[in-house]
């Protein structure tokens, strides 16, 4: 994930706000957990999963105590005590991230291929615990990127088919966050719901990049795409982008409204509701949107 699954901050209340960051240190605090370095890689989509995992597992909302801070130990901050939905999204992340950056070493420029390999040399000791951790979706991952790596190789146009093992892998994460059947095949599809809406605005961000330097991106090949292309037609698929973008929010929020939880509802509603149409209006403007919260 690309850190694109973010809350409006401006329609949050004070004490939602400080819920959401205090799940943002938590889980930096599960990702220094596994070695030197991890906590480096923390993203939003990883805390919105984590909220996300809570609600349907605990009964209440973990309560905050001061502690802290990883980064600065002289700063005093909110925490919610480690748990298993904690360290279960730190390694789910750290697995993402790992397969992330095979991808960047195997197709970026020169010192991009170079920072990733050194990463994942540097970070090897916490990938390995994350794999530990969480086999079966770091099996699935690497399986969707073999797939995504054959699929891109074969030059077919189809956005649908380049979106799918991003939104299967994660799909595969989600569904484990329960048990029960029908709660499970839900958490499922809305995984594969919000990999999908991942893949689509990573594309429409790195687009203007990739078409200057030659790089794969589903757009480019659905469109006709090219370096020496009029700016109409580059508008035009961004436009039908954002309503791909609009209507995968749609069948998000439909999957979601079928999810009980116990806790951080207005958090998530705020994510789901106002966060992605937020972050759709957003792509191509601001990168990642990483600034808003």
């Amino acid at each position: 994930m690309f850190g694109y699954i973010l809350p409006d901050k401006p329609e949050l209340k004070i004490k939602e706000f400080a819920a959401y960051r205090a799940v943002y240190c938590s889980l930096c605090g599960a990702l220094r957990d596994f070695g030197f370095g991890a906590k480096a890689l923390l993203n939003y989509d990883f805390v919105f999963a984590a909220m996300l995992m809570m609600a349907v597992r605990q009964e209440d909302a973990p309560k905050p105590c001061e502690g802290r801070c990883n980064t600065n130990p002289l700063e005093k901050i909110n925490l919610i005590p480690q748990n298993a939905q904690l360290r279960s999204c730190a390694a789910a992340l750290l697995i993402s991230a790992r397969y992330k950056f095979m991808d960047n070493a195997r197709d970026e420029g020169l010192f991009k291929r170079i920072a990733a390999r050194f990463l994942l040399f540097a970070l090897r000791p916490a990938f390995r615990r994350a794999a530990c951790e969480l086999p079966q979706f770091d099996r699935t991952v690497k399986e969707q990127m073999d797939a995504q790596s054959d699929f891109e190789k074969s030059g077919l146009d189809s956005i649908d088919r380049a979106c799918d093992a991003t939104a299967t892998g994660l799909a595969s994460f989600f569904s484990s966050m329960s048990v029960q059947e029908k709660l499970s095949c839900a958490l499922q599809r809305l995984g594969y719901l919000i990999g999908r809406y991942v893949y689509l605005a990573d594309a429409g961000d790195d687009l203007a990049e990739d078409l200057k330097k030659g790089r794969y991106n589903p757009l480019i090949l659905r469109f006709g795409l090219s370096s020496g292309c009029s700016q109409q037609k580059i508008e035009q698929a961004k436009d039908e982008l954002k309503a791909q973008l609009y209507a995968t929010i749609a069948q998000i929020e439909t999957c979601y409204q079928s999810i009980p939880l116990t806790c951080y509802r207005e958090i998530l509603d705020n994510i789901i509701y106002l966060g992605l149409y937020k972050t759709a209006q957003e792509i191509g403007t601001k990168k990642k949107g990483k600034s808003r919260p």
